[in-house]
């Protein structure tokens, strides 16, 4: 993941950063309607992505790692035939999609996900060889 500070990000090194924009990519076969709210937490071992998608199926997801950039897709359509007369609409069950790069130290070959209590949590290992390791400094 990009290890860089983001003001969008509380200042913090983040290690990750939305790539294309808010709305994912021109060519992409989901239509951006929905801009789903995403935590990530650095531990010690790996990136814990939780992405919030309540009301969601599990079959209509896709995680995706292509070369350095992690795609998360849903592929559900908004309700056929909405006649509603909507004063306010905040959520849509439409199409979505996000990107995030991912650096070096990510090892893709081990990235899993799961859909649970209507959030999806995406677990991004990192290499062992890549761990930040604390070195005692001695002062002269």
């Amino acid at each position: 993941m990009c290890n860089r500070s983001n003001a969008a990000y509380g200042g913090h090194t983040s290690g990750f950063r939305p790539h294309f924009g808010r709305f994912g990519r021109a060519d992409s076969p989901f239509k951006a309607s929905f801009q789903a709210p995403v935590n990530i937490v650095n531990k010690t071992d790996l990136y814990e992505l939780e992405m919030y998608l309540s009301g969601k199926s599990r079959e209509d997801f896709n995680v995706e790692v292509v070369s350095h950039e992690l795609t998360i897709g849903y592929k559900g359509e908004p309700a056929a035939g909405d006649t509603q007369k909507w004063v306010r609409k905040e959520f849509n069950p439409g199409a979505f999609e996000r990107i995030f790069l991912l650096d070096d130290f990510i090892d893709t070959e081990l990235i899993t996900a799961r859909y649970e209590n209507g959030i999806l949590i995406v677990l991004l290992p990192i290499k062992p060889e890549s761990r930040r390791k604390s070195q005692r400094v001695d002062i002269s």
